[in-house]
């Protein structure tokens, strides 16, 4: 019955929700043109192989799977990989990564017409679905057709579990279609199980975030940068920033300035189409700043450096001397802090990293990362870590090798897929 309502108000929602997204990625010209793939038409043609359908959301997730994304495309050279994400940033890092090797398609509305349309055109023999996601016609349908859906690197906060007890029963059932979801954590796992989940279903699995592996050509890009643009300079990589951070960090920068004259902030914001609004702060403020995407190369003179394009994170934290990871400064959550631990870089975070709270707490309690208590305390805490190499060498140390020993995920995640495809 739940379901039912829940679909008769997904219809409903339909229209506002479309013009919602059309307004948002107005600017995304790829994503409108391909508007029709989220209501079930498409024009891409699929190899004449079984299908394995893996749904990332977003960029971060996307990025996060790609040690898992590269295993199953090594490992079954006779199945075709289909990603979809909600995202357009999520499609860029996935058609530009992999380029031939998979299709990409947007997520479909979990509307029935639409996901059958869905899976007769590409015809998946296993859905994969990172975390958390949740959809209730989608998974009943799937489950009908006997097609396997495992939810992998699944994870599930204590505020979602409350929200998801409003509607336990809808939850339940959805859940229970999954083969098998395969946790996080025993947190995770105790979430999942309080919400009905049938215990033979749950595995503890680790983070696959965990199974990183960065791009030396990267690690090279930022090292390049540094040395011939700014090689006297204190690099202050802010990654990963949200609306509301940008301009806590700039204030921050200002009174840096006043006695670290020789302080760069490399700031790399989440969705880089917000760029006219941080140049417009800066402007304001009488900050001066520099694009990525001018491609300059004579020797960097500005206080900040705006990397206004996708995926270039990883140079960025390869050449810095501090890391600041956003979405933290901020109730969103948090962001990814692996990829700089990977780097071996001295990490700061703010108050609120929910949705990684497992991982940074596992990092406090190893001392190998720094967390503001306040969004005032940045500037203080900043300050320390600027003007102490030692304790940024000594976090950074211990970063690194709790990342190595955390690792062992991949393994496990594999054992349980190659046992339903085979």
């Amino acid at each position: 019955m739940l379901r039912y309502l829940y679909t008769l108000l997904l219809f409903l929602s339909y229209p506002i929700y479309a013009n919602y997204l059309r307004r948002k990625y107005k600017t995304h010209t790829s994503c409108n043109q391909r508007f029709s793939e989220r209501i079930g038409f498409y024009t891409q043609k699929m190899p004449k192989k079984p299908c394995i359908w893996i749904h990332t959301a977003s960029f971060g997730e996307a990025k996060g799977m790609t040690t898992l994304i590269d295993w199953l495309i090594t490992t079954y050279p006779n199945k075709h990989i289909l990603i979809t994400t909600t995202t357009p940033s999520g499609a860029d890092f996935i058609t530009t990564t992999y380029t031939k090797k998979i299709t990409h398609s947007y997520f479909p509305f979990d509307l029935p017409p639409v996901i059958h349309r869905f899976i007769h055109h590409f015809k998946p023999t296993l859905l994969l679905v990172m975390e958390k996601e949740l959809w209730p016609n989608l998974y009943h349908i799937l489950a009908n057709k006997k097609i396997p859906i495992i939810l992998a690197n699944a994870r599930i906060d204590k505020k979602s579990v409350q929200h998801y007890q409003r509607i336990k029963g809808l939850a339940r059932k959805t859940l229970n279609h999954c083969h098998y979801i395969l946790s996080q954590s025993e947190t995770d796992k105790g979430h999942f199980l309080s919400l009905g989940v049938n215990k033979e279903k749950l595995k503890t699995c680790g983070n696959l975030k965990f199974e990183l592996s960065i791009n030396e050509d990267a690690i090279k890009k930022g090292q390049d940068f540094k040395q011939t643009r700014c090689p006297q300079r204190f690099i202050y990589s802010c990654v990963s920033t949200r609306d509301g951070e940008e301009t806590l960090l700039l204030t921050t920068l200002k009174s840096l300035k006043k006695t670290q004259e020789n302080l760069l902030l490399v700031l790399i914001p989440r969705h880089p189409e917000r760029k006219n609004d941080i140049l417009n702060f800066c402007k304001k403020n009488k900050l001066s700043v520099e694009c990525h995407s001018a491609n300059n190369k004579t020797p960097l003179s500005t206080d900040i450096y705006l990397v206004d394009t996708l995926g270039e994170a990883i140079p960025f934290c390869a050449c810095a001397d501090l890391i600041f990871v956003g979405g933290s400064l901020v109730p969103i959550g948090g962001h990814n802090i692996l990829e700089p631990a990977a780097l071996e870089k001295c990490i700061l975070v703010g108050p609120y990293m929910d949705h990684y709270k497992s991982i940074c707490n596992t990092f406090k309690i190893n001392k190998a990362i720094h967390q503001l208590t306040h969004t005032n305390d940045l500037e203080s805490i900043s300050l320390q870590l600027i003007q102490n190499n030692r304790i940024r060498q000594e976090t950074a140390t211990k970063a690194k090798k709790l990342l190595q020993a955390s690792k062992g995920s991949l393994e496990k995640h594999c054992e349980i897929i190659q046992t339903v495809l085979n």
